[in-house]
């Protein structure tokens, strides 16, 4: 299992540095790659676990992508395949899809490296 870092604010790539932020923009998660396909589940922290005990992960919602690898022409893109949110509330699952529509979900450039491992080794920071 890989480790990754998301965050939602565009001067986010600094404080993804320092993984003991207390950021509640940065979500956690893992992803696992099959042939031509990525998957990914984030989580957001709990931020009511105390410090020094490791990241703790809020179950109760997460956020699942699917993308594609697509080569065209020598150069490979990202694609939105599936995106989706799960919710646990009270011990029921809700899976709701959310809709795919550019430009809000338009495909990534993309370099494939060669030394990523096919699930993410420990926990994915976004």
């Amino acid at each position: 299992v890989r480790e990754a870092v998301v965050s939602t604010q565009s001067t986010g790539v600094a404080l993804l540095k320092d993984r003991s932020n207390a950021n509640k923009d940065v979500l956690y998660g893992q992803y696992t790659i099959n042939g031509d396909l990525i998957k990914v589940t984030l989580f957001k922290r709990d931020m009511t676990a105390g410090r020094g005990k490791g990241i703790r992960l809020q179950p109760d919602l997460s956020y699942n992508a699917t993308l594609q690898i697509v080569k065209k022409g020598g150069k490979q893109t990202l694609n939105w395949v599936e995106y989706n949110m799960v919710t646990n509330y009270n011990g029921k699952l809700t899976k709701s899809d959310i809709e795919l529509e550019p430009p809000h979900f338009c495909r990534f450039m993309f370099s494939r490296v060669k030394s990523y491992t096919a699930t993410s080794a420990g926990t994915i920071t976004t």
